[in-house]
């Protein structure tokens, strides 16, 4: 039997969240923040339920008493227990009485509940900071990963209400239900996606996707146009193109941040990567531990752009780490360092943040921020190579090599970290470099096979006879896509 909803009468969204942030205790008090945001998701599901004429699980309402109470560790198993009625695993069923607009309330709080017990309230406190710093009132955040999104989605002012700014993640867009949300959610003050939106971005993925299966078919000999990680098959009975995977699924998400982007051109936008969209490059710039997405694209990123992002990233490092990025430092002495604390656990002269050290889920968090950043300077070595602009060409090469370097020592063990650093090294000529990064790798995560496949690919591609390429080009390792 489904617990009945309260009588709203007349109340709406504004009304029922009324919970003035204030009321969210001092901005340290993490824990009771979280209960706070709580109880406005909860009086938020009440209000989708309502408009939406969905019946909800009676289990849902007891998870909302649960993470009201603060009670995290079970609220957290209670939701993966809910999570398992989405239908989304082989031999699961879709329960509609879950999987509703109703569940990103329910996914909201636990996000935020999962990662004030993984990275613990001193950490979370931090990359609250590093999330959210600089950017604008008003403006519209891309979050990404759980903790770009759960962070500011739990610990702004409101989220609802988008204050200070709104947040929005680019990895569900191709949910019918988040964008029901989103519109339910944010439809006022923003211009958001429509259903029909939706269906316009599934079938041009699809036609292009079509377009390149055949190109390869065909032309088996050229260079191939289906990414990697791109799972695309045509079913020879019914004609239909098959797609999975999470290469499509964020095509299709890009797709569908872009409408977002244009239709609301007087507000600011940032992004939190999780997966890089190429549609984003040309109008990304750093900004402290995110990016920002410039409504024009840049032509070319600024001496002061650069400065800062380098002052940022050094003095963070150093705080974690103790290393000073600031001066030159060589892969080899960074290993030296990293299998200092990882391996052998000296910490003895060690001038970092001990506390990080012990925290692995924080180093993935800090890794995969930097690589983002990097990750712009790694577009732009071949843009500015194709405007015949050298100099600034290797003033990206240089600062991709700075980014990743410091991706690698903030999580050494990190795939994308190690991955995309490896695939810069190459394309330098610089293979002892690279080995150094999978043998730690290697070491550090044992139980990765990818790592030893990398090692061993990288012994099997070096050669005496090979020199530096005088032009970096972004190309993934052979067969590791």
């Amino acid at each position: 039997m489904n617990t009945p909803l309260p009588r709203l009468g007349t109340a709406t969204l504004a009304l029922c969240l009324a919970i003035h942030a204030s009321a969210a205790g001092v901005p340290g008090d993490y824990d009771q923040r979280l209960r706070t945001f709580a109880a406005q998701k909860e009086q938020q599901a009440y209000v989708l339920a309502a408009e939406h004429k969905v019946t909800v699980a009676p289990e849902i309402w007891e998870f909302f008493k649960t993470a009201k109470a603060g009670e995290w560790k079970s609220a957290t198993n209670q939701f993966h227990k809910l999570s398992k009625r989405l239908g989304q695993n082989a031999g699961e069923k879709h329960d509609p009485s879950v999987g509703s607009t109703v569940w990103q309330t329910v996914l909201e709080v636990d996000l935020g509940a999962e990662q004030l017990l993984e990275l613990g309230p001193r950490f979370v406190e931090l990359l609250v900071r590093d999330l959210t710093n600089g950017i604008t009132d008003g403006a519209i955040l891309f979050g990404g990963t759980d903790v770009g999104r759960g962070l500011p989605t739990a610990f702004s002012a409101s989220h609802i209400r988008g204050d200070p700014f709104f947040t929005v993640t680019q990895n569900a867009l191709a949910d019918q239900a988040y964008l029901k949300y989103l519109q339910s959610t944010y439809g006022k003050p923003l211009k958001m996606l429509t259903e029909a939106d939706s269906t316009a971005a599934f079938t041009t993925y699809v036609e292009d996707a079509r377009r390149r299966l055949e190109h390869d078919t065909k032309s088996p000999n050229a260079p191939r146009q289906i990414r990697p990680g791109e799972d695309i098959r045509l079913d020879q009975a019914s004609g239909r193109l098959m797609v999975s995977g999470q290469v499509a699924v964020m095509s299709i998400n890009g797709l569908l941040a872009r409408p977002i982007f244009d239709r609301n051109p007087d507000r600011e936008f940032f992004v939190e990567e999780s997966f890089p969209l190429d549609w984003m490059y040309p109008h990304l710039t750093p900004h402290g531990a995110i990016l920002k997405l410039n409504r024009k694209q840049v032509a070319k990123l600024t001496e002061e752009a650069i400065a800062k992002d380098r002052a940022f990233w050094s003095g963070r490092t150093k705080q974690l780490l103790g290393l000073d990025f600031a001066q030159p430092t060589s892969m080899k002495d960074v290993c030296s360092f990293l299998k200092r604390i990882h391996v052998e656990r000296d910490l003895k002269d060690f001038k970092g943040d001990p506390e990080f050290i012990r925290q692995q889920p924080v180093h993935q968090v800090y890794a995969k921020l930097r690589c983002a950043g990097a990750g712009v300077y790694f577009w732009r070595i071949n843009e500015t190579g194709k405007q015949g602009d050298l100099l600034g060409q290797q003033r990206m090469l240089k600062e991709a090599d700075h980014g990743f370097l410091q991706a690698f020592a903030l999580c050494p063990y990190s795939p994308e970290a190690v991955f995309r650093y490896t695939n810069l090294l190459i394309s330098m000529g610089r293979w002892d470099d690279a080995l150094m990064a999978a043998d730690l790798a290697g070491q550090l995560s044992p139980e990765n096979a990818a790592f030893k496949d990398l090692k061993d690919q990288l012994n099997q591609l070096k050669a005496p006879q090979r020199q530096p390429n005088p032009v970096p080009v972004p190309q993934p390792l052979p067969k590791l896509g």
